[in-house]
């Protein structure tokens, strides 16, 4: 397969998939090759970019790969650009003024590049009060002073501290590039001696948070030294020395990474060369730098040394890994603490911010390090994402020792694992998995995306996926639905709309919940809460007859059974022509499918929200009410009898009038006596207001509902 085979597959596959996997190896794809970018590629990224904006809660990866997908374009794209706002919004952390930083980053400026907004919006995220910057335009070094999100301006300040000048931050973030303060430029400067200029260039290029090529290197590095410490001439010759050059050309193969002095120098190398020679010289050099780091070390290091390891474990031994970790016990008990101090670690902050491709290294690492019961274990305290890592390497009658021992059972990612491998497990283990577990995993917990997506797959089966439900519900056993039901109701899990659609899909799986809405007890239930009693007054309850009713239930069905199937063989056929960009066919079934998803979710939640009746509880009082049979009289004598019936029940040609009619809200709680106005403009007077008859309630009362 060619890489644009696979470039247009991914994108495809991207569509209807938020998989960070799947839209990383886009992003990988483009970054190699500067020309992929056809208009079939911008078709397809359209097409992810309108599933985006279909689904945005649900595609937190989605979210960031339009940010980064926006690098590689030089020239416009309208459909990226007008999301970017949205987007952008959706990323930025809470205490910057979302309104003002799209105003600074000029997203809507069709003269700035989507590729300059990129190179903006990296610099925007790093402005931190106190880190170094280079301004490429005016080759002039300084520190970030004080920033104003409501202005939008910030006080540049020189090296020495004083004050530069103050600007405007959409002016000056496509001109600097922004460094973390461990450079220590001060002590660079002050040095009678420079480092030598490999030690110095690795040092910017590890702390610089902006991408920057060699020769922006250079140039930041001949505006720091040059007239102050050398002139041109020895400048060029300090530069050009062979450890420079080879860092700056990568004209040859880096063949040992001994040579490195920190952890920052080491990850470099690793990332920079992919073949490197280990002898037993190297692997004690590798030790000392890793062994460097401190209890006090930060998070982000913590994560550049994990990712180091991570890269450099695949040519070591389990001997020689153990040579290369922290010899400090202090260091090892923060990197892998007990599991009783996990919760809120550095530990978890590292399987939780790791990249999910180096994350089976890790767990190689950390077992073979502690021991297989540790990474068993490890398993209740993290997401998702690190579950197949972990689990790939345990023996599955471990991990069902450690579910039935260990008290977080209930937690989601381990009622998902056990749901995904039931067939291998014992059903001692899979009991595991019921009304009450489920309901007690997807309750609480971390809001962030990375610890949501348990929760949303358990909650996604539990309204799809019939294997599921039945598991839950014990195959439809009577108190365990009404367990579950009144589970439903207390939880705040789930939205109102998401209970009524949810009853609504079971009710057509179990015949004892047909029943139940006959009787009228799933609304009993579902209107018992009373902590959910001030919301549920201001939800509208329709009533309509039993025959129509059923007519939108078998409509319903139709979409579920017929029309959804059909549809999605009519995606997968289009999608087998390729060339997204002039496949009409898929274009059309793409919205073929927005549509029915669309009336769909309209009909269950109509559907939940409605109770069927024969009307026959109807109390006639001296106002129309539906249910009711209405006697109108008009100014030239004539009589005209309509009938007031449900939401889905009209019917013109019989004067059947639906309540929900413009008509129909006109003659509701009118007296005999009054005026009323057709929405024509006639008038008539109320003569009489009397029961339906009994013919008509026949015709409207189907008691079997065909859910």
């Amino acid at each position: 397969m060619t890489k644009n085979e696979q470039l247009d597959r991914l994108l495809i596959s991207a569509i209807e998939s938020d998989n960070p996997e799947i839209l990383s190896e886009i992003i990988s794809i483009l970054s190699a090759n500067n020309s992929a970018i056809t208009e079939n590629v911008k078709d397809g990224l359209s097409m992810i970019i309108e599933s985006w904006q279909l689904d945005r809660i649900n595609s937190p990866n989605k979210t960031n790969f339009l940010i980064e997908v926006s690098s590689f374009f030089n020239e416009d794209f309208p459909e990226l650009r007008s999301v970017l706002p949205a987007v952008v919004k959706k990323t930025l952390p809470a205490d910057i003024n979302k309104t003002t930083a799209v105003k600074i980053l000029k997203i809507r400026d069709e003269n700035i590049t989507l590729s300059n907004f990129y190179f903006k919006y990296v610099n925007f995220l790093e402005l931190k009060t106190d880190r170094f910057f280079y301004n490429i335009h005016s080759t002039t070094w300084g520190i970030i002073g004080k920033l104003d999100w409501i202005t939008g301006t910030a006080t540049l300040l020189k090296l020495n501290r004083t004050t530069l000048q103050e600007v405007e931050l959409s002016l000056i973030l496509d001109q600097i590039y922004i460094f973390d303060t461990k450079i220590q430029l001060d002590a660079v400067l002050k040095a009678s001696k420079l480092p030598p200029p490999n030690e110095l260039l690795n040092t910017f290029i590890a702390n610089a948070y902006t991408k920057m090529d060699k020769e922006i290197i250079k140039k930041s590095l001949f505006s720091l030294f040059v007239p102050e410490k050398m002139n041109p001439t020895s400048f060029k010759k300090w530069l050009n020395t062979s450890n420079a050059k080879k860092d700056l050309d990568s004209s040859k193969k880096i063949t040992s990474l001994k040579k490195a002095r920190s952890i920052s120098e080491l990850h470099i190398l690793v990332k920079q060369h992919t073949s490197f020679t280990l002898t037993q010289n190297s692997i004690h050099k590798i030790a000392e730098v890793l062994n460097t780091i401190k209890p006090t070390t930060s998070i982000k290091d913590y994560l550049l040394w994990a990712e180091t390891i991570c890269l450099i474990s695949k040519n070591l031994s389990p001997d020689e890994i153990l040579s290369i970790v922290p010899q400090s016990s202090t260091v090892r008990n923060i990197i892998w603490p007990i599991h009783t101090k996990l919760e809120n670690s550095i530990g978890i902050e590292i399987w939780c911010q790791l990249k999910v491709s180096i994350l089976p290294a890790w767990a190689k690492i950390t077992e073979i390090v502690n021991d297989n019961d540790y990474l068993t274990g490890l398993c209740f305290y993290l997401p998702w994402r690190d579950w197949k890592a972990i689990t790939s390497r345990l023996n599955i009658k471990d991990l069902e020792r450690a579910f039935i021992t260990s008290p977080p059972l209930s937690n989601p990612e381990a009622l998902l694992w056990i749901w995904k491998n039931r067939q291998m497990l014992s059903d001692t283990t899979t009991k595991w998995l019921n009304h009450t577990k489920f309901f007690f995993a997807i309750t609480g917990g971390l809001d962030t995306a990375i610890w949501q997506v348990a929760k949303k797959e358990l909650k996604k089966m539990i309204q799809e996926n019939t294997s599921f439900q039945n598991h839950i519900l014990k195959k439809g056993n009577e108190s365990n639905i009404i367990e579950f039901l009144e589970k439903l109701n207390n939880t705040d899990s789930f939205t109102a709309t998401e209970k009524q659609s949810l009853i609504v899909k079971l009710s057509r799986e179990y015949p004892i919940l047909k029943k139940l809405f006959e009787t009228g007890k799933v609304k009993k239930i579902m209107l018992s809460s009373s902590k959910d009693k001030a919301n549920r007054t201001k939800e509208e309850i329709y009533i309509t007859s039993f025959k129509s009713f059923n007519e939108k239930i078998k409509e319903l069905n139709d979409i579920i059974n017929v029309q959804i199937p059909e549809n999605t063989k009519a995606i997968a056929t289009a999608r087998a022509h390729g060339d997204l960009r002039e496949n009409a066919e898929y274009a059309a079934a793409k919205e073929r499918q927005k549509y029915i998803n669309e009336h769909r979710a309209m009909l269950e939640m109509r559907i939940a929200i409605t109770r069927p009746t024969d009307f026959s509880d109807i109390t006639i009082s001296d106002k129309i009410i539906v249910g009711t049979t209405v006697h109108l009289k008009y100014d030239n004598n004539k009589l005209d009898v309509y009938h007031i019936l449900g939401a889905w029940d009209s019917v013109p040609e019989k004067k059947y009038i639906s309540y929900e009619t413009e008509f129909g809200k006109v003659l509701i709680g009118k007296k005999v006596g009054d005026i009323v106005t057709h929405p024509d403009g006639i008038t008539c007077i109320v003569e009489k207001i009397l029961p339906l008859s009994e013919k008509i309630r026949k015709t409207l009362s189907k008691t079997h509902l065909e859910m």
